[in-house]
């Protein structure tokens, strides 16, 4: 009882994460992650090490409290493109899996011991599509172990995963086999004796591996959960789940998925409010939580159109979900129950969210420049959903684009008080001060934004180029020179770090970072000629025009 009161607290306290949070985190992509299924090379028969270590990857992600999607989704659209060690990971895939970080990691295992390499994939919109690779060699000698020595290495390879620290689960390699070897075999069917053969197999995983723990409590929840949903409902199989997930939030309170399930189970129960707290929980520890942005959805007002546009968020997230005979071979089940359901209520809701569709539109008008049409589809966007930053920074962009400075100016101020402390409003300022050539104002933006976020990309390219212009080259060089620092495959960031040394006249080092900028990216033209002019240089040959710093 202690345990639900706690929880119900805070719930009312994470109440805006769910209330304006789904929205929040749809506009926030930049912070989203994606882990692949690891490819294990060596031994064949290890299809179960690659799978858990995946989830475990996902589970030390949102335990470190970022974002992430769950496994299971990614296990689905491995399926639908496929996503294996050979795909061609691209900045388009990866906007397609709605993710702004990927990561794949290939595993060689020989006894013990074990090497990894693999890669952290990101893109910006300003330093372009990166692939950081990493690698290390290492004992495995328990899970622990290693998680370990994967933490380790995407932590020192890129900023937005320096945080991660292991949090030890104490699981042994016997237990981790037998229970992802069970999971991987084929689909039974609630009711048959083979589905209850398989469900017996999973109790006596729980009884000989008990440091298995949360992992054992949840997949057993999610058999009971299908089992106590169709082909018809069944009070006592659902208040079975209910007991195994809470025996599992007793031992691991943080578990975003237990929650949930068990959000999920109160759906069923028709206990909604209930329902709604543990979603809201669920989302606290990980925004992306799917299961949880749709029984929030499902819960949120009093008719299911007021909770549509959570639902249709998490079905941007898993589209899966949309039809229930994609689940008819997987082993998913609780996913497979959410997917029946949402076939069931879909009469009642709309096709399309009116608002994600006015975003969509907007943007596709604003790539092929049709800046009238894209400004109209986000004014209504942000008529419709005024709690939204995101196309009020669209439209400012627009104001960017066609030239109006002033115009971008006048917008971006306003949104500073009712979106405080905004890294997209302090940054865009910036880029309108710097393009009417009041480059102190738009430092003390870009200041302003590395102040929120001391590595952002984007900032720190536009303050080391606006320092240039003003000629404090010290300070240019110390912002730039972070900049290739942390994102060293940047062409763009080694081009401006080129620009600099080329107006202080120090060819050599002019020559050094453009080098390195062509090394990323071979076929660009504009590097390309700025060589060709230092080599002009070099032969008294006379100089052709001067590159541009932008």
């Amino acid at each position: 009882m202690i345990r639900k009161i706690s929880q119900l607290a805070l719930a009312l306290c994470l109440t805006w994460i769910l209330g304006q949070g789904p929205s929040l985190a749809q506009g926030n992509t930049s912070t989203v992650v994606g882990v692949l299924p690891f490819h294990v090379n060596y031994p064949n028969d290890m299809n179960w090490l690659g799978v858990f270590l995946q989830e475990e990857l996902t589970h030390q992600l949102v335990l470190s409290r970022i974002a992430t999607l769950p496994a299971p989704t990614f296990q689905l659209w491995q399926e639908h493109l496929p996503l294996d060690s050979n795909t061609l990971i691209d900045a388009r895939l990866l906007n397609q899996l709605h993710v702004r970080y990927l990561i794949r990691v290939e595993v060689q295992k020989v006894l013990s011991h074990a090497s990894i390499h693999g890669f952290v994939f990101f893109n910006d919109t300003e330093l372009g599509f990166q692939a950081l690779p990493f690698q290390s060699a290492d004992s495995w000698k328990t899970p622990d172990d290693a998680m370990g020595v994967v933490l380790k290495s995407l932590a020192k390879r890129h900023n937005h995963l320096a945080r991660l620290q292991l949090q030890r689960q104490n699981y042994t390699w016997e237990g981790v086999e037998a229970l992802y070897r069970w999971k991987l075999q084929p689909k039974q069917i609630p009711g048959t004796p083979e589905w209850q053969n398989y469900k017996e197999e999973l109790e006596a995983l729980r009884a000989n591996y008990p440091e298995m723990g949360q992992l054992i409590y949840t997949a057993l929840a999610s058999l009971l959960i299908q089992e106590g949903v169709y082909p018809a409902p069944k009070a006592s199989v659902l208040k079975q789940a209910e007991e195994v997930i809470q025996e599992a939030l007793t031992r691991y309170p943080q578990y975003d998925h237990a929650h949930a399930l068990l959000a999920q189970i109160y759906y069923y129960q028709d206990n909604k409010n209930a329902a709604k707290a543990e979603a809201v929980v669920a989302n606290g520890y990980n925004p992306w939580n799917t299961i949880a942005k749709m029984i929030y959805g499902f819960t949120i007002g009093r008719t299911l159109k007021e909770g549509e546009p959570h639902i249709l968020r998490g079905l941007d997230d898993n589209p899966f979900l949309q039809d229930p005979s994609y689940f008819a071979q997987r082993n998913l089940p609780a996913y497979e129950a959410l997917a029946i359901t949402m076939q069931e209520l879909r009469p009642a809701l709309t096709s399309v969210s009116q608002y994600e569709t006015l975003m969509r539109e907007g943007h596709e008008f604003y790539k092929q420049t049709e800046w009238d049409q894209a400004q109209q589809r986000f004014e209504q966007a942000s008529q419709l959903d005024p709690k939204q930053l995101d196309p009020h920074i669209q439209l400012a962009r627009i104001e960017l684009a066609k030239k109006r400075y002033l115009g971008a100016i006048e917008r971006l101020t306003d949104l500073e008080s009712k979106f405080p402390d905004s890294e997209p409003v302090y940054y865009h300022l910036g880029l309108a001060n710097e393009r009417l050539k009041d480059f102190d104002q738009a430092e003390q933006y870009y200041r302003k934004v590395l102040f929120l976020s001391a590595q952002h990309p984007q900032s720190l390219l536009r303050l080391g180029t606006v320092l240039m212009k003003l000629k404090r080259y010290d300070e240019a060089s110390s912002f730039l020179e972070s900049l290739t620092r942390y994102y060293p495959k940047s062409a763009t960031a080694w081009w401006t770090r080129g620009m600099l040394h080329w107006v202080q006249k120090d060819w050599s080092q002019a020559r050094t970072m453009w080098e390195e900028a062509l090394r990323f990216d071979p076929n660009n033209p504009k590097i390309q000629k700025a060589l060709q002019q230092l080599d002009q240089r070099n032969n008294n040959l006379p100089p052709s025009p001067s590159p541009s710093p932008n």
